[in-house]
């Protein structure tokens, strides 16, 4: 199995329950911040860091291009998971003293390439699948290995299914606590889920249909299972 493909395990329904928690709890302190000023420019606020329009813009771009469709509400909002679960990550990493070396990150990478048929073969995966652009290859194996690294130290020695378990309610709380937020041109984020959701219905306006077969190169559901 091409476990690079695997990037982010999704959480498991009694860690969704813990995240639900999480969000009743702070609803009445976060809800009148949703949508403050200090989202201007940007397209998503981590804690302290930013995604930027620019920086969506880019990435969502350079997945289209390659891919051959058009923007939309949708790519916006693949790329947008992604890029806020890499911050939400580097994040973690930073609290529990995990990092990945160059190293590491480069015979990751070769390790991958090589039992899918060569690095073109693994960028045009991740492109079909994930919506990951080969330039941001590097990015998205890095968050993966610090997954790893990270669940090891939550639970030495456990079972995937308990290390799973416990960097998704992690990375779950971690989002509560720094009041991670999405402009609402780009839809919500549901920290439950750790996942972009719709547009809210007064901004909506989508630039291609949610059939268009082009947008099915991009697949959602092929997003972390575990």
């Amino acid at each position: 199995m091409i476990r690079l493909l695997d990037l982010v395990p999704r959480p498991s329904k009694r860690a969704a329950r813990v995240g639900a928690g999480l969000v009743a709890i702070t609803a009445l302190g976060l809800g009148a911040s949703g949508c403050g000023a200090d989202l201007a420019g940007s397209a998503a606020v981590v804690g302290q860091q930013r995604v930027t329009d620019e920086e969506l813009t880019a990435d969502v771009d350079a997945v289209t291009s390659a891919l051959g469709i058009e923007s939309s509400d949708q790519v916006n909002q693949i790329v947008l998971d992604r890029l806020i679960r890499s911050d939400l990550f580097d994040e973690l990493a930073a609290r529990n003293g995990v990092t990945i070396t160059g190293g590491e990150l480069d015979t990751f990478i070769a390790d991958t390439a090589e039992t899918v048929g060569g690095r073109a073969a693994l960028d045009a995966q991740l492109l079909q699948s994930s919506g990951v652009a080969a330039d941001a290859v590097e990015s998205f194996a890095r968050t993966f290995l610090l997954q790893q690294k990270i669940a090891e130290v939550l639970v030495p020695g456990g079972t995937p299914e308990q290390q799973g378990e416990a960097l998704a309610a992690a990375v779950i709380a971690l989002s509560e606590e720094l009041d991670t937020r999405v402009s609402p041109r780009f839809g919500t984020w549901d920290p439950a889920t750790l996942s972009v959701g719709p547009i809210p219905n007064d901004l909506s306006a989508p630039i291609i249909s949610a059939d268009d077969p082009a947008l099915q190169q991009i697949n959602p559901q092929q997003q972390p299972q575990q």
